[in-house]
């Protein structure tokens, strides 16, 4: 109890009823205080679970990173690879080969063309 009550006291009775509210309220505030207390032990586990599949999600989030920067850069390079094999020059023994082989395409043409055309 809250206070001492003894029984003959004028007001004594007043005091017990205020008294034995006061325990009630007390002991009321001690049970929401434990439901509190044990909402927040619940909350702490959920977060660590949250905590937990966050630092997942960044793990995978940097391994695709990786992932995806090492697929981008191997791309580009078969480009580059790919870009050089298309633009290669021509030798010069490569353009006079060129060259000659149109020349007797050409003359060849011309010759049935004018073997034709002659021919009654």
């Amino acid at each position: 109890m809250s206070e001492d009550v003894r029984p003959g006291e004028p007001g004594a009775y007043d005091r017990g009823v205020k008294a034995g509210q006061i325990d009630r309220q007390l002991s009321q505030h001690g049970e929401r205080l434990d439901k509190i207390n044990g909402s927040m032990a619940d909350v702490a586990k959920q977060m660590a679970g949250v905590h937990l599949a966050l630092q997942q999600i960044t793990n995978q989030m940097t391994a695709e990173g990786v992932t995806r920067t090492a697929t981008a850069l191997a791309l580009k390079e078969a480009a580059e690879a790919q870009r050089q094999a298309t633009e290669k020059r021509w030798s010069p023994v490569q353009k006079w080969i060129a060259f000659v082989s149109a020349a007797v395409l050409v003359a060849g043409f011309v010759v049935t063309t004018l073997v034709t055309l002659g021919t009654p």
